[in-house]
């Protein structure tokens, strides 16, 4: 894990954490663009495997600006939260948005690219 600095107004520099993942997919950059993008599709797979059943929804306007907000309930009753903001949206070959669960501020990006028959996911915090 690396660490990135930057300056926070007259409080001086602040230390923040940087974590990077990535991954190849094995689908096609159609494929992980409609999960990613098609509300059924990415609430019936987003979370932890102890989601409830049928609790998914989400919502989205993938666009260059366009929001997003991801919800489920897991097996305890608790709910979670996520959502950000879109900023660059290349259908079936980029998508790049802020990422940041309802009590944190929105300070974590993912990218999606295509190459080929192969999707690749990274995402940094």
């Amino acid at each position: 894990m690396a660490t990135k600095s930057s300056v926070a107004g007259d409080a001086g520099l602040v230390n923040r954490p940087s974590l990077t993942l990535k991954r190849r997919l094995n689908a096609s950059p159609e494929k992980v663009y409609a999960a990613w993008t098609n509300p059924q599709q990415i609430a019936r797979w987003f979370g932890p495997s102890s989601v409830k059943a049928g609790t998914g929804q989400a919502s989205i306007d993938a666009r260059t600006g366009g929001r997003y907000r991801i919800g489920f309930t897991n097996e305890d009753g608790e709910h979670h939260e996520v959502g950000g903001a879109y900023r660059e949206v290349v259908p079936n070959r980029k998508l790049v948005f802020s990422w940041a669960w309802r009590s944190t501020p929105e300070s974590r990006r993912a990218r999606h690219h295509a190459g080929g028959d192969i999707a690749r996911a990274v995402a940094k915090a």
